[in-house]
C-alpha cells in the first residue's frame, strides 16, 4: 500500500469463454476522503523542550535532553511536537476538524485520520534556536467511511478489467439503521514500550449491522430494490485497528547537529514514502498532497479487495 508509484487496483473477474461483460454490479467497500487543513495549524514555538513533551516517543530516539522544539496543534487538539525539522506524525482522532457536517458522512465514518508533517529540511543550530522563524508544517485530514462500490467488469481474451462507476455511502431507509461505530485508535508510547489504545465514542443503539443502499438495484416500477447491505460493526472495529496500523509512520528526521539522515521509529513507511519518496527526500507541496492521496486510495481499495 506504500508503493506510491503503483495504485491498486479492483479485483478482476473471469468467465469460462475468456469473452464476457457483466451488468453493474455493488459491493460493500472503504472509500476516503481527504482534506487539506494546514491552514488550520497554530504553531508555537517551545524554547526548552524536554523528551516527554515529544510526540510518539522521540525522546527515546534523540540524546539530547532539552533543545528547542515547535507545537504544530490543530483545533481538536491533534498535535505534533518535534524538535526535528523534518518528519512525520500519523493519529486517529474522536472529533474532526473539517467533516462532521454532513449526516452521511457521520452515518458510515469509522475514522477520522489526521497527519502532521514537517517539511523543513535540514536546518543550523542557529535556525533551530530562532523561533522567529517556523519550520514549515503540513496537515491534512482524512475521513475513512464505509461505503458502497458499483463496479463494471469486461473479460477480453482472457484479460479482465475492472472499474469503479460509482461509489455511495447513502444510508437505507430500513427502521433502526444506526451509524457504524467511529473508532478512535491510537499508537502510545511510554517507558514500558509501545502500546494500542482504542475506544469507541459514539452509540450504536446496541445493534450488530449498519445499512446501505444498493445503488445498482433495480429502482425502475414494478421492480423491488435489492435487500440493503449489511455492514457488520466487529468488521468495523476490525477494519479502524487495521487502518491506523497500515497508516502508522517513520519519523525520519534531519537532525541539526549531524549532517546524515536519522531515522526513528520503526513502522511500515508507506506515508514516509507518500511525503518523502523512498530515498527521504523533500518534495514540494503539491507532490505530498497528491503522494498522500495515492496512498489513501491504495488503502481503501486494498480494504475494499478484501
Amino acid at each position: 500500500m506504500g508503493d506510491i508509484q503503483n495504485p491498486i487496483l479492483p479485483l478482476d473477474a473471469s468467465c469460462q469463454s475468456g469473452n464476457c461483460t457483466f451488468l453493474p454490479y455493488s459491493s460493500l467497500a472503504v472509500c476516503f476522503k481527504m482534506h487539506n487543513v494546514t491552514d488550520r495549524l497554530e504553531l508555537t514555538y517551545i524554547k526548552n523542550s524536554k523528551h516527554a513533551d515529544w510526540t510518539g516517543g522521540l525522546g527515546y530516539f534523540i540524546e539530547d535532553p532539552i533543545r528547542p522544539a515547535w507545537n504544530a496543534s490543530l483545533p481538536n487538539g491533534v498535535n505534533f511536537v518535534t524538535p526535528l525539522p523534518y518528519g512525520s506524525m500519523v493519529t486517529t482522532a474522536k472529533d474532526p476538524v473539517n467533516f462532521g457536517g454532513d449526516a452521511v458522512d457521520n452515518f458510515s465514518a469509522l475514522s477520522y485520520i489526521f497527519v502532521i508533517w514537517t517539511n523543513t529540511g535540514n536546518v543550523t543550530r542557529a535556525q533551530l534556536d530562532d523561533r522567529r522563524q517556523p519550520w514549515r508544517f503540513g496537515a491534512v485530514e482524512i475521513l475513512v467511511h464505509a461505503c458502497v462500490n458499483t463496479y463494471t467488469t469486461t473479460v477480453i481474451s482472457g484479460n479482465s478489467h475492472t472499474d469503479i462507476i460509482s461509489s455511495s455511502n447513502m444510508p437505507s431507509p430500513v427502521k433502526d439503521n444506526w451509524p457504524l461505530p467511529l473508532f478512535y485508535c491510537q499508537y502510545i508510547y511510554d517507558e514500558s514500550g509501545w502500546g494500542q489504545g482504542c475506544e469507541k465514542p459514539n452509540s450504536t443503539g446496541g445493534v450488530q449491522f449498519s445499512y446501505f443502499e444498493d445503488p445498482s438495484a433495480d429502482d425502475s416500477p414494478g421492480k423491488n430494490r435489492s435487500t440493503p447491505l449489511a455492514f457488520d460493526h466487529t468488521l468495523a472495529a476490525k477494519l479502524s485497528l487495521s487502518v491506523i496500523e497500515s497508516m502508522d509512520s517513520l519519523i525520519v528526521a534531519n537532525d541539526a547537529n549531524r549532517t546524515d539522515t536519522t531515522t526513528v521509529g520503526l513502522f511500515p513507511p508507506g506515508i514516509i514514502e507518500a511525503l518523502y519518496t523512498n530515498k527521504y527526500e523533500t518534495r514540494n507541496w503539491s507532490d505530498q498532497f497528491d503522494g498522500l492521496s495515492v496512498f489513501s486510495t491504495n488503502l481503501a481499495v486494498s480494504y475494499s479487495n478484501l
